[in-house]
C-alpha cells in the first residue's frame, strides 16, 4: 500500500489523506548518494491525484535491511564472541487498539506505524516509561510505551564483534515502509498522468545547517558528527547512530547535515568509506564491513544480463613528457629519443603514444624546484613512469549486471531469507559461458514498490575477478612451461580460437596436457603420440572432414570400436579420407551406421544391398505411395472396406457434382447421369451437423451450388461458424443477445451497421442523478420513480402555464466526454413515458451551455403517444473538432416534450453508445452494482447505491490475516469490536470507535498521554472529563475526535503545549484552568474548535489557528504574556471576551477576530499585499568550456595534471522586468551529466558566477547520465547585483581518482544544442 500524508504529518500509522493507486512507482538508491522515489499516478475520478503536492509525504514499501541497532547496542569488541539474551515482548493494550511505534520516546514524537495486539518485539533498552524496541518480523525500530508491552520469553544468540550479519532473532523481510517528501510534480495533459519525484525523508536535513564556526583537523568522525548535531540550526527529529571513529578533516561552517555526511570533499561517509543506512528517522553510519548473505547471480537462474567490459581505448603505453626550460621553450628528455615506455607495451599490437605536458619548468629563482634542465628532465621521466604505475597503461575493467530477484517467486519461497539482497551486500556473479566469475558489492538498485521486487541492481567494487585471457594480451614466448602451474590449464579454462598460437608457446613448454583439456575448435598439432587419443578424448562432432588430411586415418590409427556415431559429423567421412581396405567390419561399432551417415543415392535397386522381400508393408510409410508411383491398379486388388465414401469424388463429364442417395442399393453412374439428380445436394442426405467450418474451405461454396432452403439450422454447428466464413446481410442485435453462440462484439461496420455495446454514460437508472429540467416559465418537480425494479426518473410540471423554451438535460462528466472521438457515429436511446403525447418529434444531441455542439447534427425520433412506454433512439455524428469539456454545462440535450401543466414525464434506460444501432440498456462498466436484498428469519440485508443496511443481533466480518487465521470485526448491541483485526484498510462511515461518558484523573504525564492516545479517532457519545491536577509539564495531542453528542474537557494542571488536530467543528475541546508555558506555541488548533476558559498562556505564540485547515477558538477570562497572542491562518476565526493575555494579533487573508470589549491592542493587522510572482526560463547563450576546442560542450575538472582546470561556462540573460535581486524568490539550474567521462561514481558539480572562481554558491553530486536540479538562488542574485553575465561549473579540487590521471571532479555536461542542455528558471516578484 502506498499512502500520501500532509507535509507536517506526525502520525504515519493512519491511511493519511488517501491510499494512492499509481501505475508506476520505483525507488532508486545509490551507496552514499541519492535515495529517491519516482511515481506516475493517473488523474483519477476520486481526485487522489490532487493530494500529490510539493512537500507532501509519500509512504511506500522499499528494500531496506533490518535496522542495525541490535548489533550497535550489543557493542561486542572486534574479534570477541559472546552470548546475548534477547527479551521478547508482545503488544497488549487495554482496549485492543494498536500500539504506536514512535521515532523518539515522547508522545509528541513522530508515529512511524501502529502494531496490532500480539505483535512480537525485542526490547533493547528503556528510557523512563518508554522501551526501545525492534519489531521481530521485519526489523523496524523505534520506541513504544512500556505499559502496553508484556514479557513473553527470552531468546539467545551468539554474536561476533567483527561480524555484521543480521541478528538471528530478527526475521528478515525484503521490504519495509519508508517516507519520501515530494519535491517535483508534473502533470501531462496528453497522457492524463501526474509524474512525481520525492526524496527520502532523510533529505529534510538538507535544510538544517551547522551554525558554529567548525573546522576540525584529524578528529574522530563520531565526534565531528556529534559536534555538528549539537549546533544544528533547527530541531529535526532524527536519531543518528555513528560507529565510525576514523579521523577526518573539513570545514563544516554553515554546511547542512546532509552535506556534512555525503559531500565528496568533506563528507563523513566519503572520508571514512563508511556505509550509510537510512531508515525513516533513523540514520546509521557504520564501518564498511562485508555482509555476504549467500546470494549468487548466476546464468539461467537470476541473471538477466552481465556485461564484462575490458576497454583499452584509453590505454597509453609510450609517453613523450614535455616541460619548459628557463626561456619557456619546450623541454624534452634526451634518452630513448624523448620517450618513456611502459613495461606492458608489448601486450598491445598497435602504437599507443601520447604527448603529455607536465607542470615542470626550469627557473633560476631562489625558491625554484628545478634550477637546471637535468633536474627537470629527471622529474619529467618520473612523472611519466608514475602515470604508468597509476594505470595509464592498463585496460579499464567494468562489470554491469542485471538481476532478476527470485525472493518473491513461489518456487524459491522456502529460500527467501537466503536470496534477499540489500545495499552494500556482497554477491557473486557467475556467467561461465562467457568466462565471467566475479564477486562484487551492491552499490545501488531500482526497486519496484508495486511489484515489490528489484527492477535493477547496480554492482561495483570488484573484489574477485576470474576471466579468460584473450589473444594479444599474451606476449610472444611469455608463457613457458615454468609459468603455468600444474593443473592450472584445464577444461574449465576456456580459450578462444587461436588464443595460444604456436608463437606464444616456447618449445617443450607444455610437458603434459590432459586430453579433457582440449576442445577441438581449431588445432594444428604436429605430432600425436600413438594411442594417446582414444574415443573418450574427442568431443562429440569435433572431428570433421576438414580436420583430416587425405589418407591420414589408416587402420593402424584406429582402435577397434573407437569410431562411433557421435564421433562423426554428418557426411564427414568420404572415400578420399579412407585408405583402401581401411574400414572393416571389426572397425565399425555395432549400430553405428545410421541413415544420416549414408551418402545420398548410395543405395539403389541395382546395388545388391537390399535383400529380396526385405521391403514389406511395415517398411512403407502411410501415404508415401502416390499415383505417380502406381503403374497399374487392378480392381481385384481393392478389397472390401479399403475405400470409404469420403475418398470418392463423383463428378460428371459436365463438371457437376451429383447427388448421392442414401438408399441401400446405391446409385450407379448411369443413374447419376439422370436429370433428376443434377445440380443439387439435398439436405435430407446430409447427416445433421456433419458439415462444419473445418470441412468447408473459405469462399469455396457459394449460393450457386446450394439449393435455397436445403441447409437448415439443424445442419449447422454454430460453434464452428465464424464471421470470416459468412456474409451477413441483416443482423438483429436482439438475435445476437439471445443466442449464446452468436454473442459477437462487433466494432466494425457490417453492411452499414455499426454496433457499439458499452454505455458511455455513468449513473444511468440511478433515479434523479444527473437529470435536470429547465424551462423559460413555470416550475417542476423531479423525483425517483421505481418501475419494475428500475430506478427511473419522474418529472412533473406544476400548475403554472408555460411559455417559451423547455429542455431536459442529463449531465455528462469529464471522463465520459473524453471518450468521444471526432467524426464518429454515436447512438442515444432511452425509454420515455409521458402523460401527454408529444407535440413535436423528440430531438436530442450533446451540447454545452454556450450552445456549441459536439455533434454535427441533431438526432430525432417520431412523436410519442401518451401513457405508454416508447423506446426512442437516434444517431448523430461528432464533428472534426469536439469542443472542450465545460464543467457543469456539458449535457445530453433533449427537446420536443410537452410542457402542459401537471404533465408527467418518466425516463429510464438512457444509453449512449458508439455506432449507429441501439442495443439493450446496460450500465457503464464504472457504475456500481444495482441493489440487493437478502432476508431470513433472523436477519435482513439491504444494499443499494445509497447505503448498506444490516439488521441483525450480531454482525461479523472476517478479515484474512498474514498468519492464515481470520481476524474478526464484530458489531453488536455493545458497539464495534475490532481487537485483533489486521487489515490494511477498513473504510466505512458507520464503523467507528465510540467513547461514552467517562472521567479520568491521570497520575502523571505518561498516563495523560496514554489516555489521549486512546481517545484518538473515537466518536464521543458522552462527555469525557480529564482532571490533569497531577500533570505539571509535557506536550500533548488530541486527534480525530468526532460526534456532536459529546465533548472533551481538560482541566487543572500545567502543560507546555497542546495540539488539537482533525476533530472538525462538531466536537469542542474545553480547556479549563490550565497553565501553559513554552518558548514556542502553547495551543495549536488545526481543523478543530477549542474553548479556553480561565487559562494562563505564557508563550512566544499563545494560540495558532489553522496550520493546514480553518479552525475556531474562544478565549474567555484568560491571562498571560505572549509575544503573539494569536496567529490565524486563512478563514480561521477567534472570539475573545473578558481578560486576555498580552500580545499582538496576526491575521491571514479571510480570517476573522471578534472582541467583546474595546481594546486597541487587539485590532487586526491589515492583510499584506500579495505581489505577482512568476517563473521565467532565462535565455541561454552558447555554452563553452574555458579551454578552446570543446565547442559548446561543458567540462569541469581536468583529464591530467598537465592541463588546467576546466570551466564550463553558461551565459544567461535574466528577464528584463526583474528589477533587483531582492525580488528573486528562487532560482533553479537543471543540468545533465554525460556518461563515459571521468569516474563512474558521483561527481561534485560546483556552481559559481562567471568569471568569479573564488565564490562557491551551490554544489550537488551528479552521477553518469543523471539530470539534476540545483538551487542557485544566491548565485542568480549575485548575477543581478554585480552584473555577472552567467554561471559556470568549476571545481578547484585536484585530487585524482584511484590513481588515475583525471581529477575526482572531472566530468562532461550537456551543452546548448544537446539533449539535457542547461535550463535556468527564476521565480521573482514583479
Amino acid at each position: 500500500m502506498i499512502n500520501i500524508y500532509p507535509a507536517d504529518t506526525e502520525d504515519f500509522s493512519t491511511l493519511g489523506l488517501a491510499v494512492l493507486q499509481p501505475t508506476e512507482c520505483t525507488v532508486e538508491e545509490k551507496a552514499g548518494g541519492l535515495m529517491e522515489l519516482e511515481m506516475k499516478h493517473p488523474v483519477d475520478d476520486d481526485l487522489k491525484w490532487t493530494y500529490l503536492q510539493n512537500g507532501c509525504i509519500i509512504k511506500a514499501p522499499c528494500a531496506v535491511r533490518e535496522a542495525p541497532i541490535v548489533r550497535i547496542l550489543d557493542n561486542v569488541p572486534s574479534g570477541a564472541t559472546q552470548t546475548v539474551t534477547r527479551a521478547i515482548y508482545k503488544v497488549r493494550t487495554n482496549t485492543g487498539a494498536r500500539l504506536r511505534l514512535r521515532a523518539k520516546p515522547s508522545t509528541s514524537a513522530k508515529i512511524i506505524r501502529a502494531y496490532k495486539v500480539g505483535t512480537e518485539v525485542v526490547q533493547l533498552s528503556k528510557s523512563g516509561d518508554w522501551s526501545r524496541v525492534v519489531i521481530k518480523n521485519g526489523g523496524a525500530t523505534g520506541w513504544m510505551y512500556s505499559q502496553y508491552l508484556k514479557f513473553d520469553r527470552n531468546e539467545t544468540e551468539t554474536v561476533k564483534g567483527d561480524n555484521d550479519q543480521p541478528s538471528t532473532v530478527i526475521e528478515s523481510k525484503q521490504t519495509r515502509d519508508q517516507l519520501f517528501r515530494i519535491y517535483s510534480v508534473g502533470r501531462d495533459a496528453e497522457t492524463g498522468m501526474v509524474e512525481v519525484k520525492a526524496s527520502h525523508i532523510f533529505y529534510d536535513l538538507s535544510g538544517v545547517i551547522c551554525t558554529r564556526d567548525y573546522q576540525p583537523e584529524n578528529v574522530a568522525a563520531d565526534t565531528v558528527l556529534s559536534t555538528i548535531l549539537a549546533s544544528a540550526s533547527a530541531e529535526h527529529g532524527f536519531t543518528f547512530h555513528c560507529k565510525v571513529t576514523k579521523a577526518i578533516s573539513g570545514d563544516y561552517t554553515g554546511a547542512s547535515i546532509v552535506k556534512a555526511l555525503l559531500d565528496p570533499d568533506i563528507g563523513i561517509v566519503p572520508q571514512t568509506g563508511a556505509r550509510i543506512i537510512r531508515d525513516n528517522y533513523d540514520v546509521y553510519i557504520l564501518p564498511d564491513e562485508v555482509m555476504d548473505r549467500g546470494m549468487e547471480i548466476r546464468h539461467r537462474k537470476n541473471l538477466l544480463g552481465a556485461v564484462l567490459t575490458v576497454d583499452v581505448s584509453g590505454v597509453v603505453t609510450r609517453i613523450r613528457p614535455v616541460g619548459k626550460d628557463k626561456d619557456g621553450n619546450r623541454l624534452l628528455i634526451t634518452e630513448n629519443n624523448g620517450w618513456v615506455e611502459s613495461a606492458n607495451k608489448g601486450l598491445y599490437p598497435t602504437s599507443r603514444d601520447a604527448e603529455i605536458e607536465y607542470d615542470v619548468s626550469v627557473s633560476t629563482a631562489k625558491d625554484a624546484q628545478f634550477k637546471n634542465n637535468a633536474a627537470a628532465r629527471a622529474e619529467l621521466k618520473r612523472l611519466a613512469q608514475q602515470d604508468f604505475a597509476d594505470g595509464m597503461d592498463a585496460a579499464a575493467v567494468s562489470l554491469d549486471v542485471q538481476l532478476a530477484a527470485l525472493e518473491n517467486s513461489a518456487e524459491y519461497a522456502d529460500y527467501a531469507p537466503l536470496l534477499t539482497v540489500f545495499l552494500y551486500d556482497s554477491v557473486r556473479v557467475v556467467a561461465s559461458y562467457v568466462g565471467i566469475n566475479a564477486k562484487l558489492r551492491v552499490n545501488g538498485y531500482v526497486y519496484d514498490c508495486l511489484l515489490k521486487h528489484y527492477q535493477d541492481v547496480y554492482v561495483g567494487d570488484i573484489s574477485e575477478l576470474e576471466q579468460t585471457t584473450y589473444g594479444y594480451e599474451i606476449a610472444d614466448g611469455s608463457v613457458s612451461g615454468v609459468k603455468i602451474l600444474p593443473g592450472s590449464v584445464n577444461a574449465n579454462s576456456v580459450m578462444r580460437n587461436a588464443t595460444i598460437g604456436y608463437a606464444k608457446i616456447a618449445q617443450a613448454a607444455i610437458e603434459q596436457l590432459a586430453a579433457d583439456s582440449i576442445v577441438a575448435v581449431k588445432a594444428d598439432i604436429k605430432e600425436i603420440v600413438a594411442g594417446k587419443i582414444d574415443a573418450d578424448a574427442l568431443t562429440a562432432g569435433s572431428v570433421t572432414t576438414d580436420k583430416l588430411a587425405a589418407g591420414a586415418v589408416t587402420t593402424e590409427k584406429l582402435e577397434a570400436g573407437s569410431i562411433t556415431t557421435e564421433k562423426l559429423s554428418a557426411g564427414a567421412v568420404t572415400t578420399g579420407k579412407l585408405a583402401a581396405g581401411a574400414v572393416t567390419a571389426e572397425t565399425i561399432a555395432s549400430g553405428t551406421i545410421t541413415a544420416d551417415r549414408i551418402k545420398t543415392k548410395t543405395i539403389t535397386a541395382d546395388s545388391g544391398i537390399i535383400d529380396d522381400s526385405a521391403i514389406g508393408t511395415a517398411q512403407i510409410a502411410d501415404g508415401s505411395i502416390t499415383s505417380a508411383k502406381i503403374v497399374e491398379l487392378n480392381a481385384d486388388l481393392i478389397k472390401t472396406g479399403t475405400l470409404s465414401a469420403e475418398r470418392l469424388l463423383l463428378v460428371g463429364d459436365d463438371g457437376v457434382i451429383y447427388k448421392i442417395n442414401a438408399a441401400s442399393s446405391g446409385l450407379s453412374m448411369t443413374e447419376l447421369a439422370k436429370d433428376q439428380y443434377k445440380n443439387y445436394i439435398n439436405g435430407t442426405v446430409i447427416v445433421a451437423k456433419s458439415i462444419t467450418a473445418a470441412q468447408i474451405a473459405a469462399q469455396t461454396i457459394t449460393g450457386n451450388e446450394i439449393l435455397a432452403g436445403s441447409i437448415t439450422a439443424k445442419e449447422i454447428n454454430v460453434s464452428d461458424l465464424f464471421a470470416s466464413e459468412a456474409t451477413i446481410n441483416e443482423l438483429n442485435a436482439m438475435d445476437i443477445r439471445g443466442n449464446k453462440y452468436l454473442q459477437l462484439y462487433v466494432t466494425d461496420k457490417v453492411d452499414g451497421i455499426s454496433v457499439g455495446g458499452r454505455n458511455l454514460l455513468r449513473g444511468t437508472n440511478q433515479g434523479t442523478a444527473n437529470w435536470s429540467w429547465s424551462m423559460q416559465t413555470g416550475g417542476k418537480t423531479i423525483e425517483e420513480y421505481l418501475d419494475g425494479g428500475v430506478r427511473a426518473v419522474k418529472m412533473t410540471r406544476d400548475a403554472t402555464p408555460h411559455a417559451g423554451w423547455s429542455v431536459i438535460c442529463y449531465d455528462i462528466g469529464a471522463s465520459e466526454y473524453a471518450l468521444l472521438e471526432p467524426n464518429t457515429e454515436y447512438t442515444l436511446s432511452f425509454d420515455y413515458k409521458p402523460s401527454v403525447a408529444s407535440p413535436d418529434w423528440i430531438s436530442f444531441s450533446i451540447r454545452r451551455s454556450d450552445s456549441s455542439n459536439a455533434a454535427t447534427n441533431i438526432a430525432s425520433h417520431k412523436k410519442v403517444p401518451a401513457n405508454e412506454w416508447t423506446h426512442i433512439s437516434g444517431t448523430f455524428t461528432t464533428g472534426e473538432n469536439i469542443p472542450d469539456f465545460l464543467f457543469g454545462s456539458t449535457v445530453i440535450y433533449i427537446t420536443g416534450m410537452s410542457s402542459a401543466v401537471n404533465s408527467v414525464h418518466i425516463f429510464k434506460n438512457l444509453k449512449l453508445e458508439k455506432g449507429n444501432k441501439a442495443t439493450d440498456w446496460s450500465p457503464a462498466p464504472e457504475d456500481p452494482a444495482g441493489s440487493l436484498s437478502v432476508s431470513s428469519d433472523y436477519s435482513k440485508v439491504d444494499i443499494n447505491t445509497e447505503r448498506v443496511r444490516i439488521v441483525s443481533k450480531r454482525m461479523e466480518v472476517a478479515v484474512p490475516s498474514e498468519d492464515g487465521e481470520d481476524d474478526v470485526l464484530r458489531v453488536d448491541r455493545d458497539g464495534v469490536h475490532a481487537e485483533v483485526v489486521d487489515a490494511d484498510m477498513i473504510v466505512s462511515d458507520s464503523v467507528v470507535h465510540t467513547q461514552g461518558k467517562v472521567s479520568y484523573t491521570p497520575a502523571n504525564a505518561g498516563e495523560l498521554a496514554a489516555i489521549l492516545e486512546g481517545l484518538n479517532g473515537k466518536c464521543l457519545t458522552g462527555d469525557v472529563d480529564v482532571n490533569c491536577i497531577n500533570v505539571s509539564s509535557g506536550s500533548f495531542e488530541v486527534q480525530g475526535l468526532c460526534g456532536a453528542a459529546g465533548k472533551l474537557t481538560l482541566r487543572n494542571g500545567a502543560l507546555n503545549a497542546l495540539t488539537v488536530r482533525g476533530c472538525g467543528r462538531n466536537v469542542i475541546v474545553y480547556v479549563e484552568s490550565m497553565e501553559f508555558s513554552t518558548s514556542g506555541v502553547a495551543v495549536t488548533v488545526d481543523d478543530g474548535a477549542v474553548m479556553l476558559l480561565e487559562c494562563s498562556l505564557n508563550a512566544s505564540t499563545g494560540l495558532r489557528l489553522g496550520a493546514n485547515w480553518p479552525s475556531e477558538a474562544w478565549l474567555s477570562d484568560c491571562e498571560g504574556d505572549c509575544t503573539t497572542l494569536a496567529a490565524l491562518s486563512s478563514f480561521s476565526r477567534l472570539w475573545a471576551s473578558g481578560s486576555k493575555p498580552t500580545g499582538t494579533l496576526t491575521l491571514a487573508a479571510g480570517s476573522e477576530a471578534y472582541n467583546s470589549t474595546g481594546d486597541p491592542t487587539f485590532a487586526a493587522k491589515p492583510a499584506p499585499s500579495i505581489p505577482t510572482t512568476q517563473t521565467v526560463t532565462a535565455s541561454l547563450s552558447p555554452t563553452s568550456t574555458s579551454t578552446s576546442g570543446y565547442g559548446s560542450k561543458l567540462y569541469q575538472g581536468r583529464y591530467s595534471s598537465s592541463q588546467s582546470l576546466r570551466k564550463g561556462v553558461m551565459l544567461f540573460t535574466l528577464p528584463s522586468d526583474l528589477t533587483s535581486a531582492d525580488k528573486i524568490d528562487s532560482a533553479t539550474l537543471t543540468i545533465k551529466r554525460i556518461g563515459g567521462v571521468g569516474q563512474g561514481g558521483g561527481v561534485s558539480a560546483h556552481v559559481r558566477c562567471y568569471d568569479v572562481p573564488g565564490t562557491l554558491y551551490a554544489s550537488k553530486t551528479v552521477y553518469e547520465n543523471q539530470t539534476v536540479s540545483i538551487d542557485v538562488t544566491n548565485a542568480v542574485k549575485a548575477m543581478k547585483t554585480s552584473g555577472y553575465t552567467g554561471l559556470m561549473l568549476y571545481n578547484p579540487d585536484t585530487t585524482t581518482v584511484g590513481g588515475k590521471s583525471y581529477t575526482a571532479s572531472y566530468a562532461r555536461f550537456a551543452g546548448k544544442g544537446e539533449s539535457g542542455a542547461p535550463v535556468l528558471k527564476v521565480s521573482y516578484r514583479k
